[in-house]
């Protein structure tokens, strides 16, 4: 077999499933088939979000005969945080508003979050539940001052139903400085929606 580049795909730490994670690239080979004894792939930072862990592995992809793959490598854990810059304590609490938006069969239905910009926060780490269960879905954001839950069935197993509460929080990233979590509010879904 002749290897003409590795793929390396990228996905959130709790998918269990490498296969469904995207390719985020391939490395450079030269035209006449001869390869260093090491090759390497550089991430996009704008790819990276502060804070989130990444199970990062690798695997070869030959195209001559049809696109055919090795098995793919052990995974390794990397935590992505910017370099700190200016100040080193912790970023301040967010203050936090939640709404469910009822889309009336029109769109998607989402809880909508609402958090006070803070110009040192670098990420925003996001926590969800169903009001009584003690799981938290967990995902970070880039947004500098607010983000959506759209899609519960991931982390929950369901869609949104009438008379479901939600609890979210959320606490502020500042490289690898991170602020106390907000307090926890609430999201009543007003109807079960038509998807």
């Amino acid at each position: 077999m002749v290897v003409h580049g590795s793929s390396l795909r990228r996905y959130r730490s709790n998918d269990p499933l490498l296969d469904a994670a995207s390719m985020i690239g391939h490395s450079n080979f030269t035209p006449d088939g001869n390869y260093p004894d090491v090759l390497t792939q550089t991430i996009s930072k704008n790819r990276l979000i502060n804070g989130e862990t990444y199970d990062i592995a690798v695997r070869a992809v030959n195209d001559e005969e049809g696109r055919s793959f090795s098995p793919v490598s052990a995974n390794q854990k990397f935590t992505y945080y910017i370099p700190l810059k200016g100040s080193h304590e912790k970023p301040k609490t967010p203050t936090l508003k939640v709404s469910y938006y009822d889309d009336h069969g029109s769109d998607e239905p989402y809880i909508n979050i609402e958090w006070d910009v803070n110009p040192e926060a670098d990420s925003y780490e996001i926590q969800y539940s169903l009001k009584g269960s003690n799981k938290w879905a967990t995902f970070f954001s880039k947004a500098r001052s607010g983000d959506i839950v759209d899609d519960p069935t991931n982390d929950f197993g369901q869609d949104f139903k009438k008379g479901q509460v939600y609890e979210v929080r959320v606490r502020a990233l500042h490289s690898n400085l991170i602020s106390d979590w907000s307090g926890v509010k609430t999201a009543r879904v007003d109807v079960t929606p038509n998807r």
